[in-house]
């Protein structure tokens, strides 16, 4: 889709017999969302009332999530949970990778009668946006709109998508070997400390008393799992509207956080070089970070299910893959 032909179909979406005034209410709610400012200051700079800014930007937003819907999409088939898995490990050297999971508290004003529904542990009324992110700052799946009160890894369990992947519903590759290593290795998603270790979920060992090989593990994770903090960043540069506190219902913020995912994937895909301008990456052909040049090596992590309990058991010696030029 073109971005003329995107614009097209948001103008449509809005259905509004001027095309004029349409183009004037998609500008205003760009504006909404690039600087985060008030219907009220917005008012001095699109001469339209607060009253009726809220109701525009809110249908302008809802139109955008329609238009952009196929921009976010979750891998459907195992090719093409290869592909995201292979771009992790060509980019961020951590093999059977296909997807890194965090969560973002958006600020909004308290709701009426709400008491501490909202209140979450940095003593503010927040929602809460799931994300999963794949090795080219995209995002695959989001969810917007649970209370801050919950932690992430609560909200994930409570998305479709998490309880799908519980399921085994995901269409995941079956596990298979890596140099190396002869035990066949599951294909994992990364998270921080705040989610479930689970068959398909990784996070960090816990930071006391690591050994060598356990320090490099948690190095080598937590690299691949920057991503969807990169992307959080990102998004959040280029739509100030995230870093305020949001004015409207957690309903009506919950469009708003949306449709700025589908704006940050439809520029990642159609304007990338402008819209990621300034973001730290490697270089492609040697894979240089911070011109390190000592060779490391990165442990594979299995997960054991058994009932309720999640067990990590690391092999030391079978689960070794040899990473170049990589600073621990």
């Amino acid at each position: 889709m073109s971005k003329e032909a995107a614009c097209i179909g948001i103008i449509l979406a809005l259905d509004d017999e001027e095309e004029s005034k349409t183009w004037e209410r998609l500008s205003s709610t760009l504006r909404f969302l690039a600087t985060g400012q008030t219907f009220q200051e917005l008012m001095f700079t699109t001469a339209i009332s607060p009253q009726s800014l809220g109701g525009i930007i809110m249908e302008t937003c809802s139109a955008i999530c329609t238009v952009l819907k196929e921009y976010i999409k979750i891998p459907k088939t195992k090719i093409e949970w290869l592909e995201v898995a292979t771009a992790f490990e060509r980019t961020w050297q951590f093999p059977h990778c296909i997807g890194a999971i965090d969560g973002k508290h958006v600020q909004i004003k308290k709701p009426i009668g709400s008491g501490l529904y909202y209140f979450n542990y940095k003593h503010t009324f927040t929602i809460v946006l799931i994300a999963v992110v794949n090795a080219r700052y995209e995002f695959m799946m989001v969810d917007v709109g649970a209370n801050g009160r919950v932690s992430d890894g609560g909200v994930f369990a409570n998305t479709k998508f998490g309880k799908k992947m519980k399921e085994k519903k995901l269409s995941i590759p079956e596990p298979t070997t890596l140099p190396r290593c002869p035990e066949a290795m599951p294909f994992v998603f990364i998270a921080d400390d705040a989610f479930p270790l689970l068959d398909n979920l990784m996070k960090l060992f816990a930071h006391s008393n690591l050994t060598k090989s356990q320090a490099i593990y948690n190095y080598r994770l937590s690299r691949g799992r920057r991503i969807v903090e990169n992307v959080f960043g990102i998004m959040s540069a280029r739509f100030r509207v995230l870093l305020s506190t949001i004015i409207v219902s957690p309903a009506k913020a919950s469009i708003i956080v949306m449709a700025c995912c589908y704006l940050h994937n439809y520029l990642r895909k159609r304007n990338a070089q402008a819209y990621l301008d300034g973001l730290d990456t490697e270089d492609e052909n040697d894979k240089e970070v911070n011109e390190a040049n000592e060779r490391l090596t990165v442990v594979i992590v299995i997960t054991a299910v058994d009932g309720w309990k999640s067990l990590r058991v690391c092999y030391l010696n079978l689960g070794i893959v040899p990473v170049t030029h990589i600073h621990a």
